[in-house]
């Protein structure tokens, strides 16, 4: 196993006020939503990324629903868990 990084900030400490973050699958999921009702539209980040790649987006689509962007593991301020065998 990794040992964990130290003076590592936590996620929490390193977001916008708009920031969430939620319980999934035993991970801590960052979480931004706008606007409300629907359609819903669900917006992932990608290898690399984080959620500021869909900050251009997010307005205009909240005006048609709700938006909600979800960091995947491992990118952005989602959970991650490193495990190695050996």
């Amino acid at each position: 196993m990794v040992p964990p990084l130290k003076d590592k900030a936590p996620a929490e400490q390193l977001t916008v006020l708009d920031s969430q973050f939620n319980e999934m699958a035993g991970l801590t999921v960052h979480v931004k939503t706008m606007g409300q009702a629907e359609p819903v539209f669900v917006l992932l980040d990608g290898f690399g990324a984080s959620h500021f790649t869909w900050h251009a987006v997010m307005k205009p689509l909240s005006q048609n629903g709700m938006v909600i962007v979800c960091a995947r593991q491992i990118f952005g301020l989602t959970d991650r868990p490193i495990e190695l065998d050996g």
